[in-house]
């Protein structure tokens, strides 16, 4: 039917930002959910996807999308990696 060259999406997210309407992969999910799929760092499930099919796929292309540092709220500069 020629879906399996369509573009697929995989947001891999912050605990602390799971199911936040302010996450935008969580917009991004609702807004195309057939094509989207969420996964949360540090869920080892999660993590297993991520590493062992979807790193692993020469033909998946990892973009990193991080948040400007002096765009967030003061008070709110916690440890990314918690």
């Amino acid at each position: 039917d020629g879906t399996d060259n369509l573009l697929q999406v995989v947001v891999w997210t912050h605990h602390r930002e799971w199911g936040l309407t302010s996450n935008t992969g969580s917009i991004l999910a609702l807004a195309i959910p057939n094509y989207c799929k969420l996964l949360m760092k540090g869920l080892p499930e999660h993590d297993k996807i991520l590493e062992e099919t979807i790193l692993q796929d020469e033909n998946c292309l990892v973009v990193v999308l991080w948040p400007d540092q002096s765009k967030r709220k003061e008070g709110n500069n916690k440890d990314e990696n918690e």
